[in-house]
């Protein structure tokens, strides 16, 4: 993952950013041009019109005015000419007027087209480096979180083998086993666990009447159901399975509490937190077995400790995505 992490792409958006303002205050300018533009054509055409309105009325075939009365002499129809000749001219001075307005428009609207279309890919540009950004950042974080699950995987590794080591120390190295039959022969064991003035009373309080079935008292091997009890009993259900040529993943129990984990909540709370990240890793998430500490010495090759299993599993995740 830290591979993928240094091959990301990204570009600075700020000077992106800098280029869509003058783009976009350049359009701006360029618009406030297009209609002003658009305005003068109007008024161009506009008086136009109005200079041919008024050309189409002077002049007149008859031999008095149709206003005056007054008789149409010479120098009045050379008067008329010369003002027809002016306005037919102004008006051929405002059409070439128009059509260069017209053309200074269109100019105008294909650099506002192209603003907008240099615009929109500065814009899709800046989305993708800030889509890049995020899953950066979500990587880096997703990678931050798995280096602290491994290490806290790797110290509780650590703490399981120095509790064996004390463990192996306290017993001068004899197994459960070799105590039963060595200064412990001929003794009654039992899990004190099982009794209820153990996991009722709190010494002040009367004691619950629950008897642990003696199933539970016998059994050696359990699997987590799921549930925080009251009482840790409750936590476990019994399961009949070959602790020498079986296999699984497992957890040491003592008084039905996880050894390397302190109590069933740690426990609980650990296996929610990896179930969140089993999606990422594509793998299943096994069941988990309770072994009695007691039994511990008769378990075979098959077992794999759950802490132990799961520092396997991501390991071999962040060594897929590197």
């Amino acid at each position: 993952m830290e591979d993928k992490i240094s091959k990301y792409e990204i570009s600075d958006n700020a000077e992106n950013n800098e280029k869509v303002k003058k783009l976009e205050e350049r359009k701006v300018s360029k618009n406030n041009e297009l209609q002003e533009g658009i305005k003068k054509q109007a008024k161009n055409y506009a008086e136009v019109k109005m200079l041919q309105e008024t050309l189409s009325k002077i002049g007149t075939d008859q031999d008095e005015c149709p206003v005056c009365l007054r008789g149409i002499e010479e120098h009045d129809i050379q008067h008329i000419e010369t003002r027809k000749k002016e306005i037919t001219e102004d008006i051929e001075t405002r059409k070439d007027d128009s059509i260069h307005i017209g053309e200074k428009i269109n100019e105008y609207k294909k650099e506002i087209e192209l603003f907008d279309k240099t615009i929109s890919l500065l814009k899709n540009n800046i989305n993708k480096n800030n889509l890049l950004i995020q899953q950066k950042k979500n990587d880096e974080d997703k990678l931050k979180i798995l280096k602290n699950q491994l290490s806290n995987e790797t110290k509780a590794m650590v703490d399981l083998e120095n509790f064996k080591s004390e463990e192996s120390k306290a017993t001068n190295g004899d197994t459960s086993d070799e105590l039963r039959a060595g200064i412990l022969k001929g003794a009654k064991i039992v899990n004190l666990e099982d009794f209820d003035i153990v996991k009722y009373s709190n010494g002040r309080t009367r004691s619950v009447n629950r008897v642990v079935s003696n199933e539970m008292t016998k059994s050696k091997v359990f699997s987590f159901n799921g549930t925080i009890n009251r009482v840790a009993s409750e936590s476990w259900d019994i399961e009949e399975v070959d602790l020498k040529n079986g296999k699984g993943v497992y957890v040491i129990i003592d008084k039905y509490q996880p050894l390397a984990f302190g109590n069933i909540h740690q426990l609980s709370g650990y296996i929610a937190s990896f179930k969140k990240a089993i999606p990422a890793m594509q793998t299943d998430m096994p069941k988990i077995y309770g072994i009695r500490h007691s039994s511990m010495g008769s378990i075979g090759s098959g077992w794999v400790e759950f802490r132990q299993w799961a520092n396997t599993e991501l390991r071999k995740y962040i060594d897929k995505n590197n």
